[in-house]
């Protein structure tokens, strides 16, 4: 490895919001039904995972070290009565956000600071 070190930064994932990022798979709610993303989420889905492949290409080339940074609102939560998720359960909303990340995760990041 040498000096070259790749930074990549996420903030305000919103995971569990329906205005947010999510995953194309549909997400199992806990009264047995599912949630399928919207158009916006799906198109969200591929510019995330095009950020995410850009770092990955750099690391590679590079042969840099890589720094995954994630400056909060990871999950969107119960907040302010809002009707704009698909369940009020914060673990349906941290099962969303590790589906977002998990592309990066799998890049194995060196160091993980969030």
């Amino acid at each position: 490895m040498n000096d070259a070190h790749v930074i990549l930064g996420t903030s305000d994932v919103h995971a569990g919001s329906t205005v947010a990022l999510c995953p194309p798979a549909p997400i199992p709610l806990d009264d047995g039904g599912e949630y399928h993303p919207s158009i916006l989420q799906l198109w969200l889905w591929r510019a995330w995972k095009q950020g995410i492949q850009v770092a990955a290409d750099l690391r590679e080339k590079e042969t840099a070290r890589f720094t995954w940074i994630n400056n909060g609102d990871a999950v969107e939560g119960d907040h302010h009565g809002t009707p704009q998720v698909p369940s009020n359960l914060s673990l349906t909303h941290g099962a969303i956000f590790r589906e977002c990340v998990r592309p990066i995760l799998d890049l194995r990041p060196d160091n993980i600071i969030g």
